[in-house]
């Protein structure tokens, strides 16, 4: 497994054989901007673009930033959209234990439901086990 990119909000992972990208949101979230929210979901949509991954795996466990309603359109439309057209055929989120965080990020995963499988999961085991089912 390759690491694309690290920085202190996330770490982006690639397995090319498995066609598969990782991106694991961290506690320094907390400190996230707007702003810099954006700019990381834009850095891995262009990721996605340039690896062509069929399948994706959301670690946000440890994230710290809630995703409020407007920002929950703007990932939909500018991030998961074009993710889905450009390659993705499967997203698997491993959701953190807070139930409020869990509502935010299922909210901004919602749409769109025709291009492709997503669901939600409370640990990576059954997440990886449902991506590479077929």
């Amino acid at each position: 497994m390759e690491t694309l990119k690290e920085n202190r909000f996330f770490k982006i992972y690639f397995d090319k054989e498995q066609e598969l990208i990782i991106d694991e949101w961290l506690p320094e979230t907390r400190h996230m901007t707007i702003d810099d929210f954006k700019a990381n979901l834009m850095l891995w949509l262009g990721l996605v673009k340039q690896h062509l991954p069929k399948k994706a795996m959301i670690d946000v466990r440890k994230i710290q930033f809630m995703i409020e309603p407007e920002l929950q359109e703007w990932t939909s439309q500018h991030v998961l959209m074009p993710a889905f057209q450009a390659s993705l055929q499967k997203i698997a989120t491993v959701l953190p234990s807070s139930l409020f965080e869990q509502v935010s990020i299922q909210q901004a995963l919602e749409e769109p439901k025709a291009t492709t499988q997503r669901r939600f999961f409370d640990n990576e085991a059954e997440a990886k086990q449902w991506l590479f089912s077929e």
